[in-house]
């Protein structure tokens, strides 16, 4: 049962998620990034680095609204503080980030994912991606199973850029990768996410402006979600799990160079 109602919640959520990153088009994204900007050790350490400072693709795209939080409840911008991980966590987060990277190599086009059972879910977005969700892996958490794959665009040869994780966890978040560091977020903030089969509007909307546009707010209840940028080329400047990649600018509905 708990699979099924996972399944029926996080679908509809996993429709658009993401366009609640709703702005003004930005600035073109420049290079890409590096595995100097922000690097997972082959032990397994992670190291965010760098702050919000307002200049970077992403923050250009989508600025940092009142109360310095991600417009898409992604939680604080900029790279978190990494706590320390003990010898047991450091070699078992090893192991399932290898576990994760093998994605990479089957999936790494849009081509492929969509040969493969994972469907278009959201546009490109500026600082996440454009999201493909597997309907098959959603509702548990398994590092070698992620539900999505963020892509730099959606055009059949567009890349992927890094993984994603929905679980549908009563009382709170799931366990997930070890260690403490893994920064799992939620959509429900006023009321939720607006939805009209796909999300039309951020949790910032109003419940009245959802309704004129013939949606209805969901607050997505015990639904959590982390991302996880693991993909050689593209690992994130703000760290490993951060909800945003201060890389990742480009323009709403068009890719990461648009």
């Amino acid at each position: 049962m708990k699979a099924l109602y996972a399944a029926l919640v996080i679908l509809g959520f996993v429709l658009g998620a993401a366009v609640v990153l709703f702005s003004d088009p930005g600035p073109d994204r420049g290079t890409a990034a590096t595995a100097s900007a922000a690097a997972v050790a082959s032990d397994g350490h992670v190291h965010g680095t760098g702050a919000a400072t307002g200049d970077t693709p992403c923050e250009q795209a989508v600025p940092v609204p009142t109360g310095g939080n991600s417009e898409g409840g992604h939680g604080h911008r900029g790279s978190a503080t990494q706590i320390p991980l003990t010898e047991d966590e450091r070699v078992l987060l090893a192991q399932q980030q290898e576990q994760a990277r093998t994605l990479v190599t089957e999936f790494p086009t849009v081509a492929e994912a969509t040969a493969n059972g994972y469907r278009q879910s959201t546009t490109y977005l500026p600082c996440i991606g454009a999201h493909y969700t597997n309907p098959r892996f959603i509702g548990e958490f398994d590092p070698a199973h992620p539900s999505e794959l963020l892509f730099d665009g959606t055009t059949p040869d567009a890349k992927i850029i890094g993984l994603s994780y929905l679980v549908y966890n009563p009382g709170g978040a799931p366990e997930g990768f070890a260690g403490p560091n893994d920064s799992w977020h939620t959509h429900s903030a006023n009321g939720g996410l607006c939805i009209k089969g796909i999300v039309i509007g951020p949790e910032s909307m109003t419940k009245e402006k959802c309704e004129s546009l013939g949606g209805h707010k969901s607050g997505l209840k015990d639904v959590y979600m982390v991302h996880d940028w693991v993909v050689p080329g593209w690992e994130c400047g703000w760290g490993i799990f951060a909800g945003e990649c201060p890389e990742l600018g480009g323009k709403v509905g068009q890719d990461a160079f648009a």
